[in-house]
């Protein structure tokens, strides 16, 4: 991070720019990890899911051979 500010400012401000507005710099994100890492630590367990509701599903249903052949012929 420190190395992409020193060598292209605006490649750091396209790549870093969440980093930039969360108001965390080169200097804090050994603190950021670390501190994300004791949180895994102290609750290990994934957060539950919620599944979604699938309302519409639609599939296409099989046709026959002689229905195929039919509709071959109309063309």
């Amino acid at each position: 991070m420190e190395l992409l500010k020193e060598q292209d400012e605006d490649a750091y401000k396209r790549h870093f720019s969440r980093f930039i507005a969360e108001g965390v710099g080169p200097e804090d994100i050994v603190e950021l990890y670390k501190k994300a890492h004791e949180a895994i630590r102290a609750n290990p367990l994934p957060a539950p899911k919620v599944d979604k509701l699938v309302s519409f599903c639609y599939f296409r249903t099989n046709t026959t051979l002689r229905a195929r052949n039919s509709k071959s012929l109309l063309r």
